[in-house]
């Protein structure tokens, strides 16, 4: 990097602080991995003198969209004055769409940041460096193309020589033995492992059926339809009865019932390979699916892989019940609460697969003992996830009650929750900002089409100037989603609504109580009690305490996740 632009930088921000921003995607650039981006970009902090804030990761997501990506969130940390660099090895880690780039990176600028390559700094404020980041661009746009490319024909060639569209383990199915052996095991720096294989001419790509997970498979095909037996089994007893069998994913992870159904669907185990000839998403014409039940999909063949079971009257039963119109009863609520915790109960027994540390599950209204005591129980323990914790009615609501009194009494309640009201606020005038510039893009582009539709202006320009549209307004609809998510009710401030409460508690309804409580109470963790042998206690997490909820995740594969 250039020293003299290294002095303007600390001249303009003081201190530099980055998070440093990692992206492998799904087209498995091997020639690149997150360990040497790591690796490149902490040396250029240590050479530099550049405060490491974080390490924000995108593993398995294409660079050619920024939808279910992490830049927006770094683009707000860096907005909060948390960090003032976004790092990356490559510009290419950043996207590799020259449009969403740009609109991406003046979205970071705007908020008071720049975006640095540790491989190749430049200064984007002189004339060379905007020159060499055009370069950078258009190099990512033919590179991007170039991949797409690859893995178009790569999956035409796959489902023409009838085989699945990648070569990823399936529920049921794995790699030959000799794939196995030749395995290349690469470790990441945060410890996850990268595996790859060679091409192989003993399977030739064709995956070899595994019992271990097979066998349950095709056995709740016919138990779940009641194929050998007179009546269909419930899917949850499946489900519990296969999870203690220690049937679990690919990946090594418990199974629930949409992964139980999406590996059914699939119809995999019998041979079938399914595609949609409108596909979900990609250039051209898209549709997104709501399911993915068999009956939409409208392209079916046979494949060459090992069938678990050649009965196809089995499958296209388990078909006609699957995609049969539903018969549940609905139910519609009748605005009033039965009980007035059990929305807000979570389990907070010790579960470290879970991101929060804790089982997280909700807790439901039941009755235990001789005596038929009202409790609350965690709903892992129904469906056998969890030991799951349990704790009295009489017992939460007295605990609760007990945290509503202290409220009432801690001078620092009304504090913490002004606070939170100004943070709100704040995301609410933002928000509104934000909505106010996605509207007038969006005018601009539907004159835009008024003008393509009446044929004054020529289809080519028009391509262009819809695309340099859509690019402005991608990061304003994603910053527009992450503040809505920033956005919650607010608590009173004042302490003598929590006194209200707690003088009125005997004389309310569960269902009062539970509106009165709902704008107050974020989450309720029952948890086990410090002192042994003594009953379990709950832990009250408010409002103005609660996290920001977090993005969702690309979604996971039938059997994998």
């Amino acid at each position: 990097m250039d020293p003299d632009f290294l002095a303007k930088l600390k001249m303009f921000y003081g201190t530099l602080k980055a998070i440093i921003y990692i992206r492998v995607s799904e087209e498995r650039e091997e020639m690149y991995s997150p360990a040497e981006q790591y690796a490149d970009c902490m040396e250029f902090c240590k050479k530099w003198g550049i405060v490491v804030i974080d390490v924000v990761q995108d593993l398995d997501l294409s660079g050619g969209t920024f939808a279910g990506r992490k830049v927006t969130g770094i683009i707000e940390r860096v907005r909060c004055a948390e960090a003032n660099i976004a790092l990356v090895a490559k510009r290419d880690r950043w996207g590799r769409d020259p449009h969403f780039n740009e609109a991406y990176e003046r979205s970071l600028q705007s908020a008071g940041g720049i975006l640095i390559a540790a491989k190749n700094p430049v200064d984007p404020t002189t004339y060379a460096g905007q020159q060499q980041i055009d370069t950078d661009n258009f190099i990512s746009k033919i590179q991007r193309n170039s991949i797409a490319e690859h893995w178009r024909n790569t999956q035409k060639r796959r489902w023409k020589a009838d085989m699945p569209l990648t070569g990823r383990p399936q529920f049921g199915y794995q790699r030959c033995p000799e794939c196995q052996e030749n395995v290349v095991i690469q470790t990441m720096h945060d410890g996850k492992i990268k595996r790859s294989y060679p091409a192989c001419k003993s399977c030739e790509g064709f995956l070899k059926k595994e019992p271990l997970r097979g066998v349950p498979l095709m056995e709740f095909y016919k138990r779940w339809m009641g194929w050998d037996q007179s009546k269909p089994e419930s899917t949850r007893s499946l489900i519990v009865e296969m999870r203690e069998r220690g049937v679990v994913s690919v990946r090594g992870n418990v199974m629930g019932e949409s992964n139980w159904f999406a590996t059914l669907d699939t119809g995999f185990a019998f041979g079938w390979l399914r595609r949609r000839s409108i596909p979900t998403k990609g250039r051209g014409l898209s549709k997104k699916w709501t399911t993915n039940k068999p009956d939409t999909f409208d392209i079916w063949k046979m494949g060459k892989h090992e069938k678990w079971s050649d009965d196809m009257d089995l499958w296209e039963a388990y078909k006609a019940r699957r995609c049969a119109p539903s018969d549940r009863v609905v139910v519609l609520f009748n605005g009033k609460h039965k009980y007035e915790l059990s929305g807000n109960l979570v389990c907070g027994l010790p579960n470290e697969g879970n991101p929060e540390g804790i089982c997280g599950t909700g807790m439901y209204a039941d009755k235990a003992g001789k005596d038929h005591t009202p409790i609350y129980v965690c709903q892992g323990r129904r469906n056998k996830t969890c030991k799951g914790l349990s704790i009295t009615q009489h017992r939460a609501h007295k605990l609760v009650l007990a945290w509503v009194t202290k409220m009432g009494a801690d001078k620092e309640v009304a504090v913490a929750a002004m606070k939170d009201a100004a943070r709100t606020k704040e995301a609410q005038t933002a928000l509104e900002a934000v909505v106010d510039q996605i509207s007038t893009w969006e005018k601009k582009l539907s004159r835009l089409t008024d003008l393509q539709v009446e044929g004054e202006i020529h289809p080519a320009t028009f391509k262009l100037k819809e695309t340099e549209y859509l690019a402005e307004l991608d990061p304003l609809r994603a910053r527009a989603d992450l503040l809505r998510q920033q956005i919650r009710p607010t608590a009173p401030v004042e302490r003598r609504r929590f006194l209200e409460i707690a003088s009125t508690w005997d004389k309310m309804t569960p269902d009062e109580r539970r509106f009165v409580l709902d704008p107050l109470i974020h989450q309720i963790v029952v948890t086990r009690n410090p002192e042994r042998n003594r009953d379990n206690t709950l832990r009250v997490i408010p409002v103005w305490e609660a996290p920001v909820p977090k993005r969702e995740e690309k979604p996971g594969k039938p059997g994998v996740e």
